[in-house]
C-alpha cells in the first residue's frame, strides 16, 4: 500500500511509511458516502494513536489572499 502522499496542490509531501496504515482523498469518499461530515486530508494509524490530519498551506500562490 502506498504510504507517500502529497497535497492537493503537490507542493508537500506526507511519508507515512511508518505507519501501520494510512490513507488520503477522504473527501471523495465522504462525498460518495453523501455524509454531513466534515472531510480531513488524511486518516493515519499507529501504534499507539489514530490521526485525523488536516493540512492548510496558505503560502503559495494559488492560495486566496484576503
Amino acid at each position: 500500500m502506498e504510504q507517500i502522499f502529497q497535497d492537493e496542490n503537490h507542493t508537500c509531501e506526507f511519508d507515512f511509511t511508518k505507519a501501520q496504515w494510512a490513507i488520503d482523498g477522504l473527501h471523495n469518499i465522504y462525498g460518495q458516502a453523501k455524509a454531513g461530515l466534515s472531510d480531513v486530508d488524511y486518516l493515519v494509524e499507529t501504534e499507539k494513536e489514530i490521526l485525523l490530519i488536516e493540512y492548510k498551506n496558505a503560502d503559495i500562490a494559488e492560495a486566496l489572499k484576503i
